[in-house]
């Protein structure tokens, strides 16, 4: 049976999509958004697959709230791809999928699922990390 890395870099030649295997745990690809070119990583252990993609910096002190605000509204909605702040700030999308029975298609819909959503979301969430009077399409009226 094919290792998860064997598999992982499979999925990738099978979708026709440019990547880089960095080790046996680690690849990156990349997608051109709107407003920049976003990195996927993709990171495999014995129990998760977990895709990655920065969607900002940090925002603003004045813009925490709102930006809060919206990413979890979008959580709430948005199947599959989850908004993440880390530590230092900074604006991730996430999937995790379990290793143990990863196929083409879940990681397929997977990097597709992260990579719509990405796209879709970016504006508004990097618009609301600088401008402080900007106001959420989530927000309640």
């Amino acid at each position: 049976m094919p290792t998860i890395a064997d598999r992982i870099d499979s999925y990738f030649i099978q979708m026709e999509w440019p990547f880089e295997r960095i080790d046996n745990t680690l690849w990156r690809t990349a997608f051109p958004g709107d407003l920049q070119i976003h990195e996927v990583f993709v990171s495999s252990d014995d129990v998760w697959i977990s895709l990655r993609s920065m969607v900002g910096r940090a925002p603003a002190a004045g813009c925490r709230a709102k930006v809060n605000e919206l990413l979890l509204r979008l959580n709430s909605l948005i199947p599959m791809t989850k908004f993440s702040i880390m530590e230092n700030g900074d604006i991730f999308a996430l999937i995790d999928l379990p290793a143990f029975d990863l196929n083409y298609s879940d990681f397929r819909s997977a990097i597709t699922n992260l990579i719509n959503h990405v796209d879709a979301h970016d504006n508004e969430i990097l618009a609301l990390c600088t401008d402080e009077a900007k106001t959420s399409s989530l927000a309640p009226a």
